[in-house]
């Protein structure tokens, strides 16, 4: 049977080839298979890169979304500082004081302030 029919199915066409020239002893079997798996190897260890890439990929996406949000709030923690004139460390310590004294959920409750349910460290 002739590859050219098949030549728009690489892998069929693979396929009929070794079938037209089956090894004859066992040896020639082993080489065979051989080289399949070395073949199958090959494969896999490129698609490995290309996923180890992707993952790479998105995590500098990630990494970028993040330093975006923490440039946001530094920055509107600086507009309140400014407009309240308190400095950092005026800041920390009265979240310190308060922390102490309560968790931060009781806080933000008494506050009125919504806080993320992940970020409720008591």
């Amino acid at each position: 049977m002739s590859t050219e029919y098949f030549k728009n199915e690489p892998d069929r066409a693979e396929k009929v080839a070794t079938e037209n020239k089956k090894p004859v002893n066992k040896n020639e079997k082993l080489n065979e298979k051989l080289k399949v798996l070395r073949e199958r190897l090959g494969k896999s260890v490129e698609a490995q890169n290309a996923a180890d890439k992707k993952i790479k990929d998105i995590r500098s996406e990630i990494a970028k979304c993040e330093k975006y949000i923490h440039d946001e709030e530094v920055s509107a923690l600086d507009s309140v500082c400014a407009e309240k004139q308190l400095t950092y460390a005026e800041i920390t310590e009265f979240i310190r004081a308060v922390t102490d004294k309560m968790p931060v959920s009781d806080a933000a409750e008494i506050l009125g302030v919504q806080m993320r349910k992940a970020d409720n460290n008591e």
